[in-house]
Protein backbone atom coordinates (compact mmCIF):
# COMPACT_ATOMS: atom_id res chain seq x y z
CA UNK A 1 0.00 0.00 0.00
CA UNK A 2 1.33 3.43 -0.94
CA UNK A 3 0.86 6.40 1.39
CA UNK A 4 1.39 9.99 0.29
CA UNK A 5 3.50 12.23 2.50
CA UNK A 6 2.97 15.97 2.17
CA UNK A 7 5.92 18.35 2.25
CA UNK A 8 4.85 19.48 5.73
CA UNK A 9 4.68 15.90 7.02
CA UNK A 10 8.03 14.98 5.50
CA UNK A 11 9.72 17.93 7.19
CA UNK A 12 8.40 17.06 10.68
CA UNK A 13 11.37 16.48 13.03
CA UNK A 14 9.68 13.47 14.68
CA UNK A 15 8.43 11.85 11.47
CA UNK A 16 10.61 8.73 11.70
CA UNK A 17 9.74 8.10 15.35
CA UNK A 18 6.03 8.62 14.70
CA UNK A 19 6.07 6.09 11.86
CA UNK A 20 8.12 3.66 13.94
CA UNK A 21 5.55 3.89 16.75
CA UNK A 22 2.63 3.40 14.33
CA UNK A 23 4.26 0.31 12.84
CA UNK A 24 4.83 -1.19 16.28
CA UNK A 25 1.32 -0.35 17.45
CA UNK A 26 -0.45 -1.66 14.34
CA UNK A 27 1.75 -4.70 13.79
CA UNK A 28 1.82 -3.99 10.05
CA UNK A 29 4.90 -5.34 8.30
CA UNK A 30 6.82 -2.45 6.66
CA UNK A 31 7.47 -4.57 3.57
CA UNK A 32 3.84 -3.92 2.57
CA UNK A 33 4.13 -0.13 2.82
CA UNK A 34 5.49 2.45 0.41
CA UNK A 35 5.83 6.15 1.23
CA UNK A 36 5.42 8.60 -1.64
CA UNK A 37 6.75 12.14 -1.60
CA UNK A 38 6.89 14.73 -4.33
CA UNK A 39 10.03 15.93 -6.01
CA UNK A 40 9.49 19.40 -4.56
CA UNK A 41 9.24 18.03 -1.01
CA UNK A 42 12.46 16.04 -1.45
CA UNK A 43 14.41 18.98 -2.88
CA UNK A 44 13.31 21.52 -0.27
CA UNK A 45 16.27 20.51 1.89
CA UNK A 46 18.13 17.72 0.06
CA UNK A 47 20.65 16.98 2.82
CA UNK A 48 17.97 16.53 5.48
CA UNK A 49 15.77 14.67 2.99
CA UNK A 50 18.55 12.14 2.29
CA UNK A 51 19.00 11.54 6.03
CA UNK A 52 15.26 11.10 6.59
CA UNK A 53 14.96 8.71 3.65
CA UNK A 54 17.83 6.61 4.97
CA UNK A 55 16.18 6.38 8.40
CA UNK A 56 12.80 5.43 6.92
CA UNK A 57 14.47 2.83 4.73
CA UNK A 58 16.15 1.35 7.80
CA UNK A 59 12.65 0.75 9.18
CA UNK A 60 12.04 -1.50 6.18
CA UNK A 61 9.86 0.95 4.24
CA UNK A 62 10.03 1.64 0.51
CA UNK A 63 10.18 5.21 -0.74
CA UNK A 64 9.19 6.64 -4.09
CA UNK A 65 9.23 10.04 -5.77
CA UNK A 66 5.75 11.00 -6.97
CA UNK A 67 5.04 13.20 -10.02
CA UNK A 68 8.68 12.98 -11.11
CA UNK A 69 9.68 15.48 -13.78
CA UNK A 70 7.60 18.40 -12.52
CA UNK A 71 10.12 19.64 -9.95
CA UNK A 72 13.75 20.64 -10.15
CA UNK A 73 15.70 17.62 -9.01
CA UNK A 74 19.46 17.83 -8.99
CA UNK A 75 20.92 14.57 -10.23
CA UNK A 76 23.74 14.91 -7.71
CA UNK A 77 21.12 14.83 -4.94
CA UNK A 78 18.88 12.24 -6.56
CA UNK A 79 21.64 9.63 -6.59
CA UNK A 80 22.02 10.05 -2.81
CA UNK A 81 18.35 9.43 -2.06
CA UNK A 82 17.40 5.95 -0.91
CA UNK A 83 14.61 5.72 -3.47
CA UNK A 84 12.99 2.52 -4.70
CA UNK A 85 10.81 3.97 -7.44
CA UNK A 86 10.36 7.02 -9.68
CA UNK A 87 6.75 7.73 -10.68
CA UNK A 88 6.73 9.57 -14.01
CA UNK A 89 4.26 12.45 -13.96
CA UNK A 90 1.13 11.99 -16.06
CA UNK A 91 1.78 15.26 -17.92
CA UNK A 92 4.49 13.41 -19.86
CA UNK A 93 2.55 10.16 -20.22
CA UNK A 94 -0.60 11.83 -21.53
CA UNK A 95 0.91 12.65 -24.95
CA UNK A 96 3.67 10.03 -25.03
CA UNK A 97 2.06 8.28 -28.02
CA UNK A 98 2.07 11.30 -30.35
CA UNK A 99 4.56 13.83 -28.95
CA UNK A 100 8.23 13.08 -29.74
CA UNK A 101 9.37 15.44 -26.98
CA UNK A 102 7.33 13.62 -24.32
CA UNK A 103 8.60 10.32 -25.70
CA UNK A 104 12.16 11.56 -25.32
CA UNK A 105 11.54 12.78 -21.76
CA UNK A 106 9.89 9.54 -20.65
CA UNK A 107 12.67 7.46 -22.18
CA UNK A 108 15.34 9.63 -20.57
CA UNK A 109 13.73 9.32 -17.12
CA UNK A 110 13.43 5.55 -17.45
CA UNK A 111 17.04 5.15 -18.62
CA UNK A 112 18.30 7.37 -15.79
CA UNK A 113 16.28 5.43 -13.22
CA UNK A 114 17.63 2.13 -14.54
CA UNK A 115 21.20 3.42 -14.28
CA UNK A 116 20.58 4.39 -10.63
CA UNK A 117 19.02 1.00 -9.84
CA UNK A 118 15.47 2.33 -9.44
CA UNK A 119 12.29 1.02 -10.98
CA UNK A 120 9.84 3.28 -12.81
CA UNK A 121 6.07 3.68 -12.86
CA UNK A 122 4.10 5.63 -15.47
CA UNK A 123 1.21 7.66 -14.04
CA UNK A 124 -1.94 8.57 -15.93
CA UNK A 125 -2.12 5.49 -18.16
CA UNK A 126 -5.62 5.73 -19.63
CA UNK A 127 -5.42 3.84 -22.94
CA UNK A 128 -3.81 0.66 -24.27
CA UNK A 129 -1.64 2.94 -26.43
CA UNK A 130 -0.29 4.69 -23.32
CA UNK A 131 0.46 1.31 -21.77
CA UNK A 132 2.21 -0.02 -24.87
CA UNK A 133 4.35 3.11 -25.27
CA UNK A 134 5.43 3.02 -21.62
CA UNK A 135 6.29 -0.67 -21.77
CA UNK A 136 8.24 -0.26 -24.99
CA UNK A 137 10.25 2.52 -23.32
CA UNK A 138 11.16 0.06 -20.54
CA UNK A 139 8.79 1.17 -17.77
CA UNK A 140 8.36 -1.45 -15.04
CA UNK A 141 4.87 -0.57 -13.79
CA UNK A 142 1.78 1.33 -14.92
CA UNK A 143 -0.92 3.25 -13.06
CA UNK A 144 -4.10 4.90 -14.29
CA UNK A 145 -7.75 4.67 -15.26
CA UNK A 146 -6.98 1.94 -17.78
CA UNK A 147 -6.68 -0.40 -14.79
CA UNK A 148 -8.93 1.12 -12.12
CA UNK A 149 -10.69 4.29 -11.07
CA UNK A 150 -11.09 5.54 -7.50
CA UNK A 151 -13.47 3.25 -5.64
CA UNK A 152 -15.05 2.87 -2.19
CA UNK A 153 -13.47 0.56 0.38
CA UNK A 154 -15.95 -2.25 -0.28
CA UNK A 155 -15.11 -2.20 -3.97
CA UNK A 156 -11.39 -2.24 -3.24
CA UNK A 157 -11.73 -5.22 -0.89
CA UNK A 158 -13.71 -7.11 -3.52
CA UNK A 159 -11.13 -6.32 -6.18
CA UNK A 160 -8.20 -7.38 -4.00
CA UNK A 161 -9.98 -10.65 -3.25
CA UNK A 162 -9.63 -11.73 -6.87
CA UNK A 163 -6.60 -13.94 -7.61
CA UNK A 164 -5.19 -11.59 -10.26
CA UNK A 165 -5.10 -8.67 -7.81
CA UNK A 166 -3.06 -10.38 -5.12
CA UNK A 167 0.42 -8.96 -4.74
CA UNK A 168 3.53 -10.57 -3.38
CA UNK A 169 5.44 -8.82 -0.58
CA UNK A 170 8.68 -7.20 -1.63
CA UNK A 171 11.57 -5.74 0.24
CA UNK A 172 12.20 -2.00 -0.04
CA UNK A 173 14.92 -0.30 -2.06
CA UNK A 174 15.32 -1.98 -5.41
CA UNK A 175 18.99 -1.15 -5.56
CA UNK A 176 20.74 -2.11 -2.35
CA UNK A 177 21.98 -5.47 -1.18
CA UNK A 178 25.09 -6.74 0.50
CA UNK A 179 26.25 -5.04 3.69
CA UNK A 180 22.85 -3.41 4.19
CA UNK A 181 21.32 -6.87 4.48
CA UNK A 182 18.62 -6.16 1.92
CA UNK A 183 18.15 -8.41 -1.11
CA UNK A 184 18.15 -6.71 -4.48
CA UNK A 185 14.76 -6.73 -6.18
CA UNK A 186 13.43 -6.59 -9.69
CA UNK A 187 9.92 -5.88 -10.90
CA UNK A 188 8.25 -6.01 -14.27
CA UNK A 189 4.74 -5.42 -15.53
CA UNK A 190 4.55 -9.05 -16.66
CA UNK A 191 6.22 -11.03 -13.90
CA UNK A 192 5.47 -8.94 -10.82
CA UNK A 193 8.26 -8.53 -8.27
CA UNK A 194 11.08 -10.81 -7.27
CA UNK A 195 13.89 -10.35 -4.81
CA UNK A 196 17.26 -11.81 -3.90
CA UNK A 197 18.25 -15.10 -5.57
CA UNK A 198 14.91 -15.37 -7.32
CA UNK A 199 15.50 -12.03 -9.03
CA UNK A 200 18.93 -13.19 -10.17
CA UNK A 201 17.46 -16.41 -11.56
CA UNK A 202 15.06 -14.32 -13.64
CA UNK A 203 17.91 -12.32 -15.10
CA UNK A 204 17.79 -9.37 -12.74
CA UNK A 205 20.15 -7.00 -14.55
CA UNK A 206 23.69 -5.73 -13.96
CA UNK A 207 25.36 -5.46 -10.59
CA UNK A 208 27.48 -2.47 -9.57
CA UNK A 209 29.07 -1.27 -6.37
CA UNK A 210 28.68 2.03 -4.58
CA UNK A 211 30.03 3.12 -1.21
CA UNK A 212 30.91 -0.45 -0.29
CA UNK A 213 27.45 -1.78 -1.15
CA UNK A 214 26.33 -3.66 -4.24
CA UNK A 215 23.14 -2.89 -6.08
CA UNK A 216 21.21 -4.39 -8.93
CA UNK A 217 20.26 -2.33 -11.95
CA UNK A 218 16.88 -3.66 -13.12
CA UNK A 219 16.66 -5.14 -16.59
CA UNK A 220 14.05 -3.80 -18.96
CA UNK A 221 10.76 -5.66 -18.60
CA UNK A 222 9.97 -8.09 -21.36
CA UNK A 223 7.77 -6.69 -24.08
CA UNK A 224 4.63 -8.32 -25.47
CA UNK A 225 5.27 -11.78 -26.77
CA UNK A 226 8.70 -12.09 -25.13
CA UNK A 227 9.59 -14.12 -22.08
Amino acid sequence: MAINLSAAQFSEPQLVEKIRAQLEQSGVSPQWLELELTEIAAMKNPTVAAQTMAQLSELGLSLSIDDFGTGYSSLSHLKRFDIYKLKIDQSFVRDVVDDPEDQAIVTAIINMAHSLGMITLAEGVETPEHARAAREAGCHALQGYLYARPMPLAGLIARLATPTARAQPRRPSARWSGSSGRPASRCSTRTGCASGPEANRRGGGRRRRKAGRSFLIPSRPAGPGRG
